[in-house]
């Protein structure tokens, strides 16, 4: 059973550890930023004062939504580098709850990024992370990543591809599990939160759930992140479930629970259809 006395946000963990990536505190306008203390503020200085008008000046965005907002935007000149902006509009008013009392969205996502690149865990590279807020109610937040190219996201590869070669299979099989033995876990493991790149090696994204634990995390834990993973599965076609079902399989190899694997399944499934209210029908078995 998942001990939640011991879990710990990722940033929280870190910031113990002499290690860790220094970062630096600005405010800009409205706008509180936490950076990483090695990049060039000067080179973000126009970004920083007016992240708003970044984003209008973009042609077009790559996502503009009433929850996120993403764009590109050009890196400093001579570099072929590019940056995603992406801005939390805080659509739901139960997440601007939560962060009333807690650290934002970007800001969790930044400093739990800066951990897991610290540990080895493959995330595109975090910049600068800001956040405004009026009377400690959070308004609208801001994520600068640098941007991987190419890649995909697993779910557009499924839906291109129809299924996955089993190598890439195995290499997410073992990131997650190499994730889960270290105590970390991702929090929001979807298929459109792995992004692949073109040797097929996965890359982690949208941190902002990430936790850390005291421990390995056990059977429960790993059921509880695979079922967002499973979730959007089979409307991706046939291809999609079978690779679903062989990483599941690998997955218990890298954990040590080889011949465990259609428990596992099973485990996974029945916590799907408890939190997603009528899923499963209409659906062949």
């Amino acid at each position: 059973m998942l001990s939640y006395a011991r879990f710990k946000f990722v940033d929280a963990v870190a910031k113990q550890d002499s290690a860790f990536p220094a970062t630096v505190s600005i405010r800009r306008g409205d706008v509180h930023w936490t950076l990483r203390a090695n990049c060039e503020i000067s080179a973000l200085e126009c970004l920083l004062r007016d992240p708003e008008g970044e984003i209008a000046r973009q042609p077009a965005l790559l996502r503009d939504g009433w929850l996120v907002t993403i764009a590109r935007i050009a890196a400093a000149a001579g570099s072929n580098k590019s940056w995603l902006l992406r801005r939390i509009n805080y659509g739901k008013p139960k997440a601007q709850l939560r962060d009333f009392f807690r650290a934002a969205a970007p800001i969790r996502a930044f400093r739990n990024a800066l951990a897991f690149e610290r540990n080895g865990f493959p995330t595109p590279r975090v910049i600068a992370a800001g956040i405004v807020r009026k009377f400690q109610r959070p308004i609208v937040g801001y994520l600068l990543v640098e941007e991987l190219q190419p890649a995909w996201s697993l779910a557009e590869y499924l839906k291109i591809h129809r299924g996955m070669p089993h190598y890439a299979i195995q290499n997410i099989s073992r990131l997650v599990a190499a994730l889960h033995t270290r105590g970390f876990v991702h929090g929001d493991l979807t298929v459109g939160n792995v992004l692949l790149d073109t040797k097929m090696q996965p890359w982690l994204v949208d941190l902002e759930r990430a936790r850390s634990f005291a421990r390995p995390v056990n059977w429960r834990g790993a059921v509880e992140e695979f079922f967002r993973f499973a979730r959007h599965v089979p409307v991706l076609g046939p291809g999609a479930r079978f690779g679903a079902l062989r990483l599941l399989k690998l997955y218990c190899g890298e954990r040590g629970w080889s011949g465990c694997e259609r428990e596992f399944a099973a485990d996974v499934l029945t916590r799907l259809k408890q939190k997603v209210k009528g899923y499963g029908q209409g659906q062949k078995a």
